[in-house]
């Protein structure tokens, strides 16, 4: 994918009590989340594969809806943040069942910096490791890429 393509980071958070609870980020004083389209497009393929395969739709197809804001989009681009950082919390996708309309997405803002996920293959290697796990959800990108939609603002 063209680095224009991209969008640029985009953090989330929940706001239904029930989702805080269940998908909030422990990691995070506020429960944001990073979906970062950069990062994830530059897995290892066996990664996207093994990511594309716990879906139910294709990885464009989540990170076109994401643009368009279609239910399946965001639901699919937060599981997969999520499940990136750390799988744990996320679940299995056919698990995964936040309020998507009460999510807030937003762009990371330019001055603020995208932490870095601990990496889960250090410490146990990537021969044994699930291919769906990745310290790149969260991490730095180009944050210059234009983006073709605002994801939804808080109300």
């Amino acid at each position: 994918m063209h680095e224009a393509a991209r969008i640029p980071p985009i953090r989330f958070q929940f706001t239904d009590p029930d989702d805080i609870k269940a998908y909030g980020n422990p990691d995070n004083p506020e429960g944001w989340w990073v979906y970062d389209e950069a990062a994830i497009t530059a897995l290892p393929i066996a990664r996207l594969a093994a990511l594309e395969d716990a879906l139910p739709i294709q990885l464009l197809s989540a990170m076109q809806g994401l643009r368009h804001e279609t239910i399946i989009g965001m639901h699919t681009a937060t599981w997969l943040a999520i499940h990136l950082a750390r799988p744990e919390i996320a679940g299995p996708f056919a698990e995964y069942n936040p309020k998507v309309m009460l999510i807030y997405f937003e762009q990371v803002p330019d001055d603020e910096p995208v932490e870095e996920a601990a990496d889960p293959l250090a410490s146990e290697g990537s021969a044994t490791s699930s291919p769906t796990e990745s310290p790149t959800a969260a991490t730095k990108s180009n944050r210059s890429s234009p983006s073709r939609r605002t994801p939804r603002r808080k109300p």
